[in-house]
């Protein structure tokens, strides 16, 4: 249970961002599910699973399990479940096309790349401004500058992590771009006011 939890708890929602149209995937213990990642203006704001189907060797684990599904099966369902998921988004964003709100597309796009090295001349291209212009947009929408919003939204992330996974913490914070343990310890502490050791024994997790 706690392997099956960490593939599609923990995963599947990293990949998620980066699923556009959502994906037909197997999980460790052979079931076979359907993804599609709801997103209300630009921003992903959670995961839809359809399934499941039993894939793996002999008869299945319960009953009610499509027995080894045809691509084809799949391939429609897969269809039905990114309609639904556009269905809440639109739900979420209370009808409104918010897809190409520039502070959709700013948060879409860092926390596609948590893990890597980002740079504003990057999501300045993304947004087809001056790096000076992005700079000051970052700013106005969210009351910090780029590198404030991208530790935040890493920290964020870091956050949930230790609420739904025993991952080392020194892995998380690597994972997520921070270049050691300690610094991510210090910007953890600022914005949650606590250690990663500490906010792990609480057991919460908070949204970003």
């Amino acid at each position: 249970q706690k392997e099956c939890a960490l593939f599609c708890g923990v995963k599947i929602e990293r990949e998620a961002a980066s699923l556009r149209e959502g994906r037909i995937h197997t999980c460790p213990f052979g079931h076979t599910d359907l993804v599609a990642p709801v997103w209300c203006g630009g921003v992903l704001s959670g995961v839809l699973y359809g399934g499941a189907c039993w894939t793996g060797k002999g008869d299945a684990p319960r009953e009610g399990l499509v027995m080894h599904p045809t691509e084809e099966w799949l391939q429609d369902r897969l269809q039905m479940l990114r309609a639904i998921a556009r269905q809440f988004g639109a739900l979420l964003e209370g009808g409104q096309a918010l897809a190409h709100d520039r502070s959709g597309i700013i948060i879409r796009f860092l926390s596609e790349r948590l893990g890597e090295t980002v740079t504003v001349a990057e999501l300045a291209a993304e947004l087809n401004l001056s790096e000076s212009r992005t700079g000051h947009l970052v700013k106005e929408r969210f009351g910090k500058t780029f590198a404030q919003l991208l530790t935040q939204l890493r920290v964020s992330r870091a956050a949930r992590e230790l609420g739904l996974t025993d991952l080392p913490i020194g892995r998380i914070a690597l994972e997520l771009g921070f270049h050691d343990q300690s610094h991510f310890t210090r910007a953890f502490q600022n914005h949650y006011k606590m250690s990663p050791g500490a906010y792990r024994k609480t057991g919460r997790t908070r949204p970003i």
